[in-house]
């Protein structure tokens, strides 16, 4: 079975700005990536799973779109789960989409067109879209734990190391 894409360009548009002309083809590869490679060992392999294959459950469609709740008679405002991926996502998309790899070797896309950016804003961009995905990973973090009856499969599968590394990262900002 195919793993289906949680957020899609539009997604990623709302937040980040990328040009409406980048095709699918050229931005799925890294939102798939973030998934994988940054959702999956945030949330932990069983609740990714059932994440994915369930999406259209309520409440994973809560935990990927976000919602409106009480904590203690304070109203929470939780962003969900795309946001967080659109940031991981873009900053993939920003640091290797002018890369391509040709039976020439690997090469920069430079055109007539268009102006290449100095690797300095490559990176700033890089950095913003990191230090978003922090602040909205904690978001996500305290929404799964306030909410750990409805999301029991939180935090199992994860290793260890995996998770120390990822509380260290969560904790860098």
């Amino acid at each position: 079975m195919a793993e289906i894409l949680l957020i899609g360009k539009p997604d990623i548009l709302e937040t980040w700005w990328i040009g409406k002309n980048l095709d699918d083809g050229r931005i799925n590869p890294h939102i798939l990536r973030a998934q994988q490679s940054d959702l999956k060992p945030f949330l932990g392999d069983a609740l990714y799973h059932d994440f994915v294959t369930n999406v259209v459950d309520p409440k994973y469609q809560e935990l990927l779109n976000g919602v409106e709740y009480n904590l203690q008679g304070e109203t929470i405002f939780f962003n969900g789960v795309k946001p967080l991926l659109a940031a991981w996502a873009y900053a993939r998309v920003v640091g290797n989409n002018q890369v391509f790899t040709t039976r020439g070797g690997v090469t920069v896309k430079d055109t007539e067109e268009s102006t290449q950016h100095p690797n300095t804003l490559v990176q700033q961009r890089d950095r913003d879209a990191q230090s978003e995905a922090l602040r909205l990973q904690h978001e996500v973090y305290n929404y799964l734990n306030q909410n750990r009856t409805k999301y029991p499969l939180y935090g199992r599968g994860i290793d260890q190391d995996s998770a120390t590394k990822q509380s260290m990262r969560f904790t860098k900002v």
